[in-house]
């Protein structure tokens, strides 16, 4: 309610506690309660000055409501721009810890791949590296025993004359004992 209406409704009802009455003057007189005012000469000009001050406090507050209104729109308006940015913010985090976590899941699968091959090419290295050093052994052997039997055939050659039986059971013995130790290899090369 304007500030206007409210003075006037304020002086309506107190000027309903009155009884006025105009004299041959042009005054108006008052009567309270029995008592009898003085003459009061009102002019027209009075309400039209109390009025038009009236008007500019109506104006001011306009004025100020229409701030405040303008001030409450703009509010609204950044308010909703805020929560849409964060809205599209959100999203784009969705979307990226979603592409990360299918990132992740690539990277861990190349990895589990890259482990099981680094197990399988150590045991095939440590397969091929005990034959290796099997077949040195063996070859050791094979040396050692071809160089004792060139050794023993080359001076034996005229002993094996007189006492061939010795030198063929030397030999026989050897060969058994080569054959045995190869075995021996074979079976703590596969354990």
């Amino acid at each position: 309610m304007r500030r206007s209406q409210q003075r006037f409704l304020l002086a309506e009802s107190f000027l309903a506690m009155f009884e006025f009455s105009s004299d041959s003057s042009g005054g108006i007189a008052c009567d309270f309660k029995g008592v009898t005012m003085p003459e009061v000469h009102l002019e027209v000009e009075d309400f039209l000055i109390q009025d038009q001050a009236g008007d500019e406090d109506d104006e001011e507050e306009n004025l100020t409501k229409l701030r405040k209104k303008k001030r409450m729109q703009s509010n609204r308006e950044s308010a909703k721009r805020s929560r849409l940015k964060k809205q599209i913010q959100l999203e784009e985090t969705t979307q990226l810890l979603e592409h990360l976590r299918q990132q992740n899941g690539l990277l861990r699968y190349k990895v589990s791949l890259a482990v099981n091959e680094y197990r399988e090419l150590m045991l095939r290295n440590r397969e091929l590296r005990m034959n290796a050093h099997n077949l040195s052994y063996r070859l050791q052997y094979l040396d050692l025993a071809a160089s004792s039997l060139s050794i023993n055939t080359t001076t034996a050659a005229p002993v094996a004359a007189v006492s061939s039986p010795a030198t063929a059971s030397a030999a026989a013995a050897a060969a058994a004992a080569a054959s045995a130790w190869i075995s021996e290899r074979k079976l703590s090369s596969r354990e």
